[in-house]
């Protein structure tokens, strides 16, 4: 089907995605035994489409600094 409007998308895209430099942080932290980003960005997905100022920062890209080059299936 056609998208009909702008609106549409807005209630068919989510808001919030496992953008690869947040899964990247997940699990180097992980890695250093804390878990607290893991369950913070499973806490935003939990709820894609619901916006909440709480979690602005899962809406950005990534910084220069935080571009991840290399992915893996399991990601």
């Amino acid at each position: 089907k056609r998208i009909s409007s702008a609106q549409h998308l807005n209630e068919i895209n989510p808001i919030y995605i496992p953008r690869n430099h947040q899964v990247q942080k997940v699990i180097d932290d992980a890695y250093q035994g804390n878990f607290e980003t893991f369950h913070k960005l499973l806490e935003v997905l939990s709820k894609p489409f619901k916006a909440d100022d709480h979690f602005k920062s899962f809406e950005n890209g990534p910084e220069p600094h935080e571009r991840v080059y290399q992915t893996f299936c399991g990601t």
